[in-house]
């Protein structure tokens, strides 16, 4: 493949990681990302201020903690933003008090942390303009680190440039990537710095230090410093750099030289931070401030080996639960066929003869670094998060690529390979169309034509402007203990019902007894009665557990429409299921 082929590939990569994360950056709601609404408030205050925020050491200020991240990032963001009135953040922000992060110890299993309405639709304006501007400086960054990747692979391999187009798609075409690379936080830039400073290391070791290359490195590791704290770790490949070219070349002036500047520029260029973080918290990493906010968690072996899997899946997926288990069994299949490939790869030489060695040292040693990094990072607050890994991905996905390349015939690599990555590919296509936004969908009716079978209500007021169309259940049967799941549907005659509007749904026998019941906000936690609109059909389900050890029985649904605390309505079913003993049906689960 020649020069002009390879410029076209890698072109053609970045072009799709781009579009894919633009579309990523659209599809998620505004601050349903890790973090994302207290970067987006870092980013508020420099943009508006004009000045670094300080902390306060005795408690947490819950918008400021982001605040003690190094700022490069943000500062970029900032200058982005501060065109913008952003006056009405954080006012329009609504949280979702069901969900357990807000409220701990909340049974809701609803995804969303935030309620979103249409101040968020496009064309965007105010605060979430600003933040969209802010995704996409983050999708600039993902894209500069797949290019880096690119360049990483080619230094390993400067004789296969299909290897080096293979690893960038792999880097590419992560969905979890995609993600984080389209929301507001400082990971890509982090990765992508990483990535650069890893290149130009490998680069060095293989070329030779000169002056321009350690000016090079140590601005940019310098700059990676002052992004995120765990680019520290960057310090060590540049030394393995150092020694690998000091053990080949024996020179010990120009060892100390390289040092001198790689060092006392990265020194240079991040080190006020860290004097800062020094002079007004007593710490240069303020990792108390830190600890403060997020907590610390000491866990043993047993739970240490258990969050591992969880570290595995999140390095793809986006969200828990996001993927069906045989889109995570087919990851898993080819990360477990890499590892055999790179097996083959130390015990055969001759699959290492077109591999510069020193170059895929220090590749590895980075990602095995920042591994070990993030497992004490593990052990001392839970932190089983794929995305911290991002920094070393141009190292995991050249390993990917060349232990693939290892386990398959030769012959057959080349194919092998672009199923690999058409696979890749269009599985981040279909993340933000048939994963993320189903995810956070309203709980809407499109039209009458999706609406099922419903078991009406015989007695059925219209109450508050809301006209209860009916239920269904998920079984026509079960037992003490199983679950059964009741979804309502409701039609609103008129918009924003007056007052405080809650369901009390309950499940009871023909003869009058009570089985269980729920008493809810309707659609409380995603779409909240003072944003309906006339004509919205919509829908919750309420997952009742069966009390109780008679049967079988009929039973029945009745809905009370509670408001500001007086009854305002009852709507009764006629019998829905039947309650059978335990021995006469399985789970309804």
């Amino acid at each position: 493949m020649g020069e002009n082929g390879m410029r076209w590939g890698l072109g053609a990569i970045l072009a799709a990681f781009s579009l894919l994360g633009v579309l990523y950056s659209a599809a998620v709601p505004l601050f349903e990302a890790p973090d994302e609404i207290w970067h987006f408030s870092f980013v508020n205050v420099l943009a508006t201020e004009g000045a670094l925020p300080v902390q306060p050491t005795d408690c947490k200020d819950m918008w400021l903690r982001e605040s003690g991240q190094p700022p490069v990032y943000h500062v970029i963001a900032a200058l982005l933003a501060s065109p913008v009135d952003t006056s009405d953040f954080p006012g329009f922000v609504r949280f979702n008090d069901a969900h357990p992060a807000i409220s701990p110890g909340s049974p809701s299993t609803a995804p969303n942390i935030f309620i979103h309405t249409a101040r968020e639709a496009f064309p965007y304006s105010g605060s979430v303009l600003a933040a969209h501007m802010a995704r996409l400086l983050s999708v600039v960054f993902g894209a500069g680190t797949v290019a880096a990747a690119f360049l990483v692979a080619r230094e390993v391999m400067p004789s296969r440039p299909g290897v080096a187009l293979a690893s960038a798609s792999v880097a590419a075409f992560n969905p979890q990537f995609i993600f984080i690379s389209s929301v507001v936080n400082n990971d890509a830039a982090a990765a992508c710095l990483s990535t650069l400073a890893l290149w130009l290391a490998i680069r060095s070791t293989r070329l030779g230090f000169t002056r321009r290359r350690a000016v090079g490195l140590g601005v940019i590791v310098g700059l990676a410093l002052l992004t995120k704290v765990s680019a520290l770790a960057l310090l060590a490949p540049a030394a393995i750099a150092l020694l690998l070219v000091w053990l080949r070349e024996r020179g010990g002036r120009a060892l100390l030289a390289g040092a001198v500047t790689i060092f006392g520029l990265a020194l240079i260029v991040a080190g006020w931070w860290y004097v800062r973080n020094w002079l007004l918290y007593g710490d240069p990493l303020a990792w108390r401030i830190w600890m403060m906010d997020i907590g610390k968690h000491q866990i043993g072996l047993a739970e240490l080996f258990a969050q591992f899997r969880r570290l595995g899946t999140s390095f793809w997926s986006p969200y828990d639960g996001l993927f069906p288990p045989a889109v995570l069994a087919a990851l898993g299949t080819l990360a477990a066929l890499a590892a055999a490939g790179l097996v083959r790869l130390i015990v055969r030489r001759r699959e290492r003869a077109d591999i510069d060695p020193e170059g895929l040292v220090i590749a590895a040693a980075w990602l095995v670094i920042l591994f070990v990094s993030v497992v004490y990072y593990m052990v001392t607050t839970p932190a089983d998060q794929g995305r911290l890994l991002f920094p070393a991905i141009a190292s995991s996905s050249l390993l990917l690529v060349l232990g693939w390349r290892a386990a398959v015939p030769r012959r057959c690599w080349p194919a092998a390979m672009g199923v690999i990555v058409v696979g890749l590919l269009a599985l981040c296509a279909a993340v933000p169309f048939y994963a993320i936004r189903p995810r956070f969908a309203l709980p809407l009716v499109a039209s009458e034509d999706d609406i099922p079978a419903l078991m009406p209500f015989t007695e059925n007021p219209v109450v508050a402007s809301v006209h209860l169309r009916g239920v269904q259940l998920n079984a026509e049967e079960a037992a003490p203990g199983d679950t059964v799941r009741v979804k309502v549907y409701w039609e609103v005659l008129e918009p924003s019902p007056p007052g405080d509007m809650r369901f009390v749904v309950q499940l009871w026998t023909m003869s009058g007894r009570l089985i269980n019941q729920q008493d809810v906000t309707p659609a409380g936690e995603s779409y909240p009665p003072d944003l309906w609109n006339a004509g919205d059909v919509i829908w919750q389900v309420f997952p009742l557990e069966l009390w109780g050890d008679d049967g079988p029985i009929d039973c029945r649904v009745r809905l009370d429409v509670v408001i500001d605390g007086e009854y305002a309505g009852v709507a009764r079913t006629q019998s829905v299921m039947t309650l059978a003993p335990p021995q006469a049906t399985g789970s309804a689960d």
